[in-house]
């Protein structure tokens, strides 16, 4: 079961406060959050590249180049543009 974004969020939220981000990471890669730029925002402070992936999943692209500066990985921004 794929929980919708506002459930995502809402679970999230605390479970970041407490710094458990590899419990995050583990729902994102059993796909049991839908990808939302709000949950890519509340990841972002904890874990940037974790957000990143969030981000491409969502469909964000202004939030996915912001996030290749973020990690400083200027040489697939072009690649990413391009595609």
């Amino acid at each position: 079961m794929t929980l919708n974004e506002a459930e995502s969020l809402e679970l999230c939220k605390p479970v970041l406060a407490q710094g458990k981000v590899a419990l995050v990471e583990d729902w994102i890669n059993k796909s049991k959050l839908t990808m939302s730029d709000e949950l890519g925002d509340a990841i972002r402070q904890h874990n940037p590249q974790l957000a990143l992936k969030v981000f491409q999943s969502s469909g964000s692209p202004d939030k996915v180049i912001e996030g290749l500066v973020i990690a400083g990985t200027f040489d697939k921004i072009v690649p990413y543009c391009q595609s």
